[in-house]
């Protein structure tokens, strides 16, 4: 359906972003940039005028979701055009982000508590290596790594082969360049979705629950990363939108890795100079196999 002008403007002020413009007015990001007629990818200029589609409000009925399997916090405040921090709020779940398969949850506060009973945690959590991030991560985010790795440890995976073809295919799809996408998650995780570190990137192309969310906002739906077929899609979205957004392939992967705002403010770390080489020296690989 198209969308609807709500006869409100916004002045883009310093540091805005589509997602922030989109989630301060309760619209969401494609609906924000079907209006505009402009990139959901795109960077806002100070003093740009946005207009503003109608605000999608609530019903009055207090509307709730029940949790299907696959679906993550994430993904279901994406799908319902929330953010996770009002999910847990209407949930009184403080900073947790563990739910379990058929719990009823509220999409709004009501202002009431509701008499919700959270999962057990298992009593035992796998390992995630901290590696060279060490005391900076915190314990918190590592936890929350433990509980993705003990999700992904129980479900079933496809091979390093399937996972390699399924990353192509992917690419194709979404208009990227399979070997470079393929040499990605070759470097990132061997291919193996089970993959998780310490600082909760998670699964085959190593995306944290903060890029997912942005990655949901580009492709318009909410992507779950725990699912192997929406964590290639994030990977690919974000690395193309940074392709776009530097002067270099080599910038982009380095941005991947590191982040882009950390990569231009400090340089490049070591490690992150050793992976944008090894990706490289991958996708060289895999193109000379194809």
């Amino acid at each position: 359906m198209p969308v609807t002008h709500g006869g409100r403007t916004y002045k883009v002020k310093a540091g805005d972003t589509l997602y922030a413009v989109a989630s301060r007015h309760g619209v969401s990001v494609p609906a924000l940039a079907e209006l505009n007629r402009i990139s959901p990818r795109q960077n806002l200029s100070q003093g740009q005028v946005l207009s503003l589609p109608e605000k999608n409000d609530l019903p009055e009925t207090d509307p709730s979701h029940i949790v299907a399997p696959g679906e993550t916090l994430q993904s279901i405040a994406a799908s319902h055009g929330i953010s996770p921090s009002t999910l847990r709020r209407a949930n009184a779940m403080g900073e947790d982000s563990l739910i379990r398969v058929g719990e009823l949850l509220l999409l709004r506060d009501t202002g009431t508590r509701p008499r919700r009973q959270a999962p057990e945690v298992p009593e035992t959590l796998p390992h995630v290596s901290v590696g060279a991030w060490g005391e900076a991560l915190q314990a918190g985010v590592v936890h929350a790594a433990r509980l993705n790795k003990a999700t992904l440890l129980g479900r079933v995976h496809p091979t390093p082969e399937q996972a390699r073809f399924l990353v192509a295919q992917i690419a194709e799809e979404l208009g990227a360049e399979p070997a470079l996408m393929q040499a990605v998650a070759a470097q990132e995780s061997g291919f193996q979705h089970a993959t998780v570190s310490a600082g909760n990137a998670i699964g085959i192309m190593q995306v944290t629950p903060r890029s997912a969310r942005w990655a949901s906002d580009i492709v318009g739906r909410g992507l779950d990363v725990l699912d192997i077929a929406d964590n290639i899609v994030a990977g690919t979205v974000i690395l193309g939108w940074l392709i776009e957004s530097t002067d270099s392939e080599d910038e982009a992967l380095a941005g991947y890795y590191q982040d882009l705002r950390s990569v231009r403010d400090d340089g490049l770390l070591p490690e992150t100079k050793a992976f944008v080489r090894g990706v490289q020296m991958q996708r060289g690989r895999l193109e000379v196999a194809r």
